[in-house]
This record gives C-alpha cells, structure tokens and sequence, in this order.
C-alpha cells in the first residue's frame, strides 16, 4: 500500500502500485501493465490506480477526464510519484561480500567450457569399458568360462 496521496477537487486520494489497479488497466485497455507507455495509456493506468487504493473514488472515466481537463497537473503529479509500471521500485547495491562471491566463482565459470567436454570423454570411456566387461562376463558364462 501506498502512503502518497493526490489532491483531486481538494480531496485526498492515495495513489501507487496496486495489483488490483493493475488488473483494472488490463481489463480496460488489453494490454498487459508493462506496456503503459504514452500519454493516454498513463492516464488509464492513472484511473484504475485510484478506484483500486480509494473506496471514495466514485468519478467515471469520462468525469475523470474532465476534471483533468481542469487540472492538467495531476496527472504530472501521479507520473512523478509513482514508479513506472512494470520497473523495479528501487535497485538495490551489491554488497562487498556479493561482489567477492561472484568474483571467486569467476574462474570456475571461465574453466566450464573446458571442463564440460572432458567430463563427457571420462564418463563416456568409463561407460565404454564397464559395458565392455560386462558384455565379457555375458560372453564367457555362454562358453562355459569361469569368469
């Protein structure tokens, strides 16, 4: 939940990320939240933002509009105060400790290539010779050998 709020004919309304908001944008538009670009698709997102976080927001789309007709700066105010639909709300920094990690799992990484196909040559040798000793004992019990 959000605690930003935007004043809409001097009353309150709390705005933000909600997935119900989101889902009201995808039923009204049919596209998916990650593609709110554009001026239009913004004020959609706008609108189904404040019926999903305020009960009290009883407006139509069509009376929303003409209140922005009214007072173009909300929208602005909403853009600036919410993160962009489908972008992360913050990046977070990676700690020394992480970076050293990565960072010790580096050669290990530069030598797979390498390690791959030699693993495959000594398990696929191996698996050749205990088929070969085995396809052996099978041959030598048909001859009667003690093997």
């Amino acid at each position: 939940m959000s605690n930003k709020t935007i004043k809409i004919k001097g009353e309150p309304y709390r705005v933000g990320f909600s997935f119900l908001g989101a889902r009201y944008f995808e039923e009204m538009t049919g596209l998916t939240i990650d593609k709110c670009i554009g001026t239009w698709n913004h004020l959609i997102y706008f609108y189904c933002v404040l019926k999903a976080l305020n009960k009290k927001f009883t407006y139509s789309f069509d009376e929303f509009n003409e209140i922005l007709d009214g007072e173009p700066d909300l929208l602005i105010q909403f853009i600036q105060t919410s993160p962009e639909p489908g972008e992360p709300t913050a990046k977070k920094k990676m700690s020394i400790n992480q970076g050293l990690r990565l960072w010790m799992l580096l050669p290990f990484a530069a030598a797979l290539p390498v390690l791959i196909p030699v693993i495959s040559i000594i398990s696929w040798v191996l698996m050749s010779f205990w088929l070969f000793i085995k396809f052996i004992k099978k041959a030598g019990k048909k001859r009667g050998s003690r093997f």
